[in-house]
């Protein structure tokens, strides 16, 4: 480098330009383009409930997701792993 210090300095200021050429075309979103604004979560009983019981907690957490104005859709159901939670 030092004995083609030229050709060393014209290879930095190409690759300079060309970082700021890369700059302007390359996307720069915080998420992608394929975001699709869905939010998946659960539920888990802290002990074990009864299935009315599940269901009707369930459906306060659903209605206080649905009462965001943001929020479009709610979906919820119940599913049991077979674990019984600690």
């Amino acid at each position: 480098m030092l004995a083609r210090r030229s050709l060393t300095l014209l290879v930095f200021v190409v690759s300079l330009m060309l970082t700021g050429v890369l700059y302007v075309f390359v996307p720069k979103g915080f998420t992608s383009n394929d975001d699709t604004g869905m939010l998946i979560g659960s539920t888990e009983p802290r002990r074990i409930f009864l299935l009315t019981a599940m269901a009707a907690k369930q459906q306060q957490a659903i209605r206080q997701i649905a009462s965001d104005p943001h929020v479009a859709t709610v979906i919820g159901f119940i599913a049991w792993s077979g674990q019984i939670p600690a």
